[in-house]
């Protein structure tokens, strides 16, 4: 018992002792959902990230996981075509709160220092609009659970300088998410792309 209690000591211990760093972040976000609905067309338009993240080693220098806590928003309009003449187009807009947790190894002996990351997130809307010609409303969607959404995310990345870094990450949901437009029920499933730059303390 006393060799377990010690081995969890010192394995915490070891965690408190790695660097520890802190940054900002902020970039643009390429949106590329994908949806299900017969006679709709999709277009997306580009949104945005910032956030605050925490970075802390594994004990290896070159070896460390990132926790932050973003904000991002995204646009994106649906074409419903009536006929071969005439069509609505309806505009949405959602606001996250997104909590990613990522691995990252770098290559600290380059002068400009590569990076590679994978890692999981989930996020919550927690507001959207949805807008046609003549007027707007709030978002809805199917169930309270279709706000809250959940995947991975992998990408790149290369230290400019000590304390500036830029990244390219693609994520992917595990699932649909459904939104409701008047009695019709639209399935989309997120995916995109962000291209950020990143300050670190």
């Amino acid at each position: 018992m006393k060799i377990f209690v010690l081995s969890v000591f010192l394995f915490v211990s070891g965690i408190v002792c790695q660097a520890q760093r802190f940054g900002i972040l902020a970039g643009l976000n390429f949106d590329g959902s994908s949806i299900k609905y017969q006679g709709v067309g999709l277009s997306q338009k580009i949104g945005c990230k910032v956030g605050l993240y925490y970075e802390t080693n594994l004990f290896a220098e070159d070896l460390s996981v990132n926790v932050g806590l973003m904000y991002r928003y995204r646009e994106f309009s649906l074409r419903h075509n009536l006929d071969n003449t005439t069509g609505i187009s309806y505009y949405f807009s959602e606001n996250f709160i997104e909590l990613p947790i990522v691995f990252q190894k770098t290559w600290n002996q380059f002068k400009f220092k590569p990076l590679v990351k994978a890692g999981v997130y989930s996020s919550y809307v927690f507001s959207g609009e949805i807008k046609d010609n003549e007027s707007s409303e709030s978002l809805k969607y199917r169930k309270g659970s279709d706000k809250f959404r959940n995947g991975v995310v992998f990408g790149a990345g290369v230290y400019l300088l000590p304390y500036l870094r830029l990244d390219a990450d693609y994520n992917l949901s595990f699932s649909e998410n459904h939104l409701l437009l008047g009695d019709r029920e639209i399935s989309l499933r997120d995916r995109g792309c962000t291209v950020s730059l990143a300050y670190v303390f």
